[in-house]
Parts: structure tokens; sequence; C-alpha cells
């Protein structure tokens, strides 16, 4: 029951506030900037370095991960289950840990 007291009065502040100022207060705003984005600067991005190398960064996530992904080190540790080796990003150079699992069991 408390609860239910709770919610009514927390919808009659909420119905009070937006009864008092517009929903969309910043929707001329928010045209504004994009307006102002889409021009010079978003052109003068297009033409920077940033941009090819994002582009090159979605072309590298869209490539599944295989076995030549990464370079593969030294044997970390063992266990029951598998090892975990030292590995190596080829597209990046970030050193990872790789768990490989022994399924057969």
């Amino acid at each position: 029951k408390q609860w239910y007291q709770r919610r009514v009065r927390v919808n009659e502040v909420e119905d009070k506030l937006l009864g008092e100022s517009p929903r969309y207060i910043y929707s001329e705003i928010a045209s504004t900037v994009r307006d102002y984005l889409s021009g010079e600067p978003f052109s003068s991005y297009l033409e920077s370095k940033y941009f090819t190398r994002q582009l090159q960064w979605k072309q590298l996530e869209k490539k599944p991960i295989g076995k030549h992904t990464f370079r593969h080190y030294r044997v970390l540790g063992k266990g029951g289950f598998g090892e975990v080796c030292a590995t190596q990003s080829r597209a990046s150079g970030k050193m990872y840990a790789e768990k490989k699992l022994n399924k057969k069991r």
C-alpha cells in the first residue's frame, strides 16, 4: 500500500512538471546544432585522418575471428579443462590471455 501511495505522488509531480514546461524544450536548440554540425565541421571531419582510421577500424570489426587473428607466444598455465596462453592481436598489438578449452572431457 505504501508503494502505491509513493507511486501516485511521483506521478503527480511528473504531471505537474510536464504541464509547466513543454516536453520538447530543446528541440529548436538540437536542430540548430544538428544543422551547424552537418555543414563545415562534418566536411572537415570527412577529410581528416580520424575518419580514415574509423573506416579502417570498422572494416577490421567486420572480419571474423579465426586462428590467424592472434599470435600465440607461450602457455601461461594448464588446468583440467585446457590451458591459458599469452597472445597478441595482429591488428592492434595488444596482449591478451587466451583460454583454450579441451572439449573432449
